[in-house]
Formats: structure tokens, sequence, C-alpha cells
């Protein structure tokens, strides 16, 4: 006899595992089980229950799909998902990639982004490998200053495997989130190479990232819009990595 088998369904982007079992319509149409119709609570009354009639939920799995940017989790609303590797020389780790609403800071978009530095003698990496296109032209991305070190102490660099391509001093407090665009060297054009951005800080030197993607026609470096100047004046704070928020521990 050929046994029934799970049908798996697709749904908007999920699995159903779905098993149908008619029990009204077997409990109807045959005496014999007519035992099943006592309730679920009163299981002892079931002393011919056997596996034959196990009942078996749905089961729902998630299928989130390939990655379709050159930049995958460029936003970070994944979370530290893992298609960022993470390194801190202070063992940060699970507090680079986080829910900026929990520190009280404004994102740039959504609610998570990546928090490089933040701790003395902190030094913090992100590491992606991308495949860029034949026609990449620029590394798009946002970035946050917030550093109370003086000039020279402090900085951060961006990267396409061993070449630097951006430094940022931090000694100072952008006056909100600054757009970024960087040409991509030819060279690279059609290449799998590493995506870097780090961070060494002397002392309490914040770079805060969102947004990172890759552009395949050369554009403008965007103004600030009126919705991003939350950040705008905000002194520098030594406490706000050591207060981390309900949010922090998002993909651990």
């Amino acid at each position: 006899m050929k046994k029934d088998r799970p049908v798996f369904r697709r749904f908007n982007g999920f699995f159903l595992l779905t098993l149908v079992l008619a029990t009204g319509w077997l409990l109807n149409s045959n005496p014999a089980l007519g035992q099943m119709a006592t309730p679920l609570h009163d299981l002892n009354s079931l002393t011919q229950f056997t596996p034959a009639h196990w009942v078996y939920v749905p089961v729902i799995f998630k299928d989130k799909g390939p990655c379709q940017q050159t930049v995958c989790n460029g936003d970070f609303e994944n979370g530290p998902d893992g298609v960022w590797v993470i390194t801190s020389s202070n063992s940060l780790e699970d507090f680079v990639i986080v829910n900026m609403s929990d520190y009280g800071i404004f994102n740039h978009s959504g609610n998570y982004s990546a928090w490089l530095g933040g701790d003395p003698a902190e030094i913090t990496t992100i590491t992606q490998q991308i495949t860029l296109p034949a026609d990449a032209a620029q590394l798009d991305y946002w970035y946050w200053i917030n550093s109370g070190d003086s000039c020279g102490q402090s900085k951060v660099t961006v990267t396409l495997d061993t070449i630097v391509l951006k430094t940022y001093d931090l000694c100072q407090v952008t006056s909100s989130w600054t757009n970024e665009k960087i040409a991509i060297p030819a060279d690279f054009q059609g290449k799998t190479v590493n995506l870097i951005f780090k961070a060494e800080t002397a002392n309490f030197s914040n770079f805060f990232l969102d947004d990172v993607s890759i552009l395949g026609t050369l554009s403008p470096v965007l103004m600030i819009d009126p919705g991003q100047t939350s950040n705008a004046g905000r002194p520098f704070s030594p406490v706000l990595r050591k207060s981390p928020g309900p949010s922090a521990e998002k993909g651990r």
C-alpha cells in the first residue's frame, strides 16, 4: 500500500509542510474510531490509541533565499547574521552590529547599524567577501563619527583587499549621518575581493556605519536629508557602549 507523503507548498517565501487529517470524516464513517472523540484531557481512556493515529501539526520553515545584492546585509537589518565577519580586540564582537535605538542613537535607516571602535585601545573590523560586477563604479555608504580623541590618535580605514580606499581621522563629531561614495579601481571590477572596515581607537572614538552598497554608475554624494539630522550637535559620550539595550543579542 502506497504511503502518504508530506506535501511541500511554497507560499510568500515560506515552505509549508502540510499533512491533512480528515479526523471528523473518519469518526463519522468508522465507528471503530469513535473512541477518538474522547476529550483530549481524558487521555487515560484512549487505551486503544496507536501510533497510526498520531496527528502531526504543520511546520513552517522560513525561506530567506539567496542574497541578491553585491553587499549582503549592507543595511545590517539582519543583525549579526554571519555575513559580516566581525573581530574585536576587546571582545566586543556581539556589540558591533546593534540596534541603535537601544543606545538612544538615531539610525540612518531602519534600526541596525555597525558600531566600530567605542572602547579604549580597540581594534574593530567587519569584513565581507564580495564579487564586484564588471561595471562596479562606486562603494556607497553612510557614516557618523562621534569622538572625543585628538586628531591623529584614532582612525578608520576602508579597504578592498590590501588597497586602502579611504581613511578617517576620528577627532570630531560629525553633524549627522554623512554619505560617502568612493570610486572603485578598475583593476577590481569583476573580481572577488574582501571589503574591510577597520577602526583603531586610542580612547572612546566611535564610527557608525550603515547602508553599504555597490553602485553601477557614478553618482554624486547625497546631501544630508532633513530627517537624518537628529544627531546634530550631539555631544561625545564615552558611556554609550556600556549600556546595551534588549535588542543587542539579535542574531547571536
